[in-house]
């Protein structure tokens, strides 16, 4: 059964790409919060742009949704040890 925004492809291109496709399009349609007023009014504007429709402010952040800098930076310091064990 289809739902929400894939309904416009019917039949076409299978179930697990639409499914696939509908679950990027929730993460990049939907609200984030604003690091600068920190208000849920954040949209994307192009892959990696995202402005705030309270503020006004841009900012980078992730193609799809946005990502905080400390996730970021604890996702590379996680790797970063891990290649480090690798080498011992």
């Amino acid at each position: 059964m289809t739902s929400g925004a894939i309904k416009r492809y019917g039949s076409r291109y299978g179930r697990k790409t639409r499914h696939r496709l509908d679950a990027v399009e929730t993460l990049q349609k939907a609200k984030y919060e604003c690091p600068a007023c920190n208000q849920i009014a954040a949209k994307r504007v192009s892959a990696g742009i995202w402005e705030c429709r309270k503020c006004q402010t841009k900012f980078a952040g992730g193609a799809y949704q946005v990502k905080k800098v400390q996730v970021v930076m604890e996702q590379a310091g996680k790797a970063y040890l891990e290649s480090f064990e690798m080498e011992e």
